[in-house]
């Protein structure tokens, strides 16, 4: 298989993808948790191995290579999640300032105020905000688990989101200045 593919064969190579994409995806996806990333992980995989299929050399077997190619990218895909961690913290910090007293009881009073709101919307707009923000159920999600309309949904959703709007008063303008 390995001569095929030296030689541009895509009979091999097809022949070498189907022999090994199931593994090595569900491997991936074994240690990512991440269906998609997984997914892509064993596509680069497999596209680097025949753009580089003439200088190819493989000195154990090949499906200790794969196995450590495929290792390789899971480690660098979790590498570059943790960068994106530390990035969207950067950013929140940004937002927020640094975690001092003053803005840790602003985000308490701000929490504790949209609970206070959200506890007094009527039943119905209440359990489709909750689904909404808690469960981040998109608006189909929400109608198709209630039984009820999108436009349902969205017309409760406005009513939540004003009724929030207007009782935050203050709050919003002392957490969000600017």
């Amino acid at each position: 298989m390995i001569s095929g593919l030296h030689k541009g064969s895509e009979e091999a190579f097809t022949r070498l993808y189907h022999l090994y994409v199931s593994e090595l995806y569900l491997y991936a996806n074994n240690v990512l948790k991440d269906p998609t990333a997984a997914e892509d992980i064993v596509q680069e995989l497999f596209i680097s191995i025949w753009n580089s299929r003439e200088q190819l050399q493989i000195h154990t077997s090949l499906k200790a290579y794969l196995y450590t190619a495929n290792r390789y990218l899971i480690l660098k895909t979790i590498r570059n999640r943790e960068k994106e961690e530390q990035l969207f913290e950067h950013l929140e910090q940004k937002i927020w300032g640094s975690a001092d007293i003053e803005n840790e009881l602003y985000r308490k009073e701000l929490d504790h105020r949209i609970a206070a709101l959200t506890a007094e919307l009527p039943d119905k707009c209440r359990e489709i905000y909750l689904l909404s923000r808690e469960h981040q159920l998109s608006n189909k999600e929400i109608a198709d688990k209630l039984g009820i309309s999108v436009k349902t949904v969205e017309n409760q959703m406005t009513i939540a989101l004003r009724k929030l709007r207007k009782g935050m008063g203050y709050l919003l303008a002392i957490c969000f200045p600017y």
